[in-house]
């Protein structure tokens, strides 16, 4: 009896522990449903972005300066019943204070400072600069801008891609 108790207490574990479908998908294929979450467009006038680096982490903080920092948050809830689930990303980028319309290419990512950024239940969570893609940007009013972007991070280990970080998406960016 006792060996069937610690047996059926272990199954129990090993299911509370499993992904859903959705989650192994966004973990391999990096593949987000965006039905399933609600995405967040915001600009910062009078701000920089403070960019600490240490041998394995990146972490940004948005500080009081004299450019325009954009930020991108897409949020998948939690499921409260499974440990490993919910799922962000985040695209951080600054700009001029004066900027209007622009165009962002592979070339032009590492002097906006674009990073990437995703947190959930997967390997690699600290923020990755921006290796490839585009921003496009219409300004259409004081502080807002339509922008859409197709970005990639690739997450090098000893000099081998692990893994990809690739986002996309659209919206009217402006402050909170």
């Amino acid at each position: 009896m006792k060996k069937m108790s610690l047996i059926l207490g272990v199954l129990l574990c090993l299911i509370s522990c499993s992904k859903s479908e959705n989650e192994v998908s966004i973990q391999k294929k990096n593949i987000v449903d965006k039905q399933n979450g609600y995405s967040e467009y915001i600009v910062y006038p009078n701000s920089k972005l403070n960019i600490t680096s240490s041998n394995d982490r990146t972490i940004i903080d948005i500080q009081p300066g004299k450019k325009l920092v954009f930020k991108y948050i897409f949020t998948i809830d939690s499921n409260p019943d499974y440990f490993d689930s919910g799922y962000k990303e985040y695209l951080l980028f600054e700009m001029d204070a004066h900027t209007e319309d622009f165009k962002l290419k592979t070339e032009d990512l590492a002097d906006a400072s674009t990073y990437l950024r995703r947190s959930c239940y997967c390997p690699f969570t600290d923020s990755r600069l921006a290796t490839s893609g585009i921003i496009n940007a219409e300004m259409t009013g004081n502080l807002e801008w339509d922008i859409d972007f197709e970005l990639e991070s690739t997450i090098v280990e000893d000099g081998e891609i692990v893994e990809t970080i690739a986002i996309q998406n659209s919206g009217k960016f402006k402050p909170e």
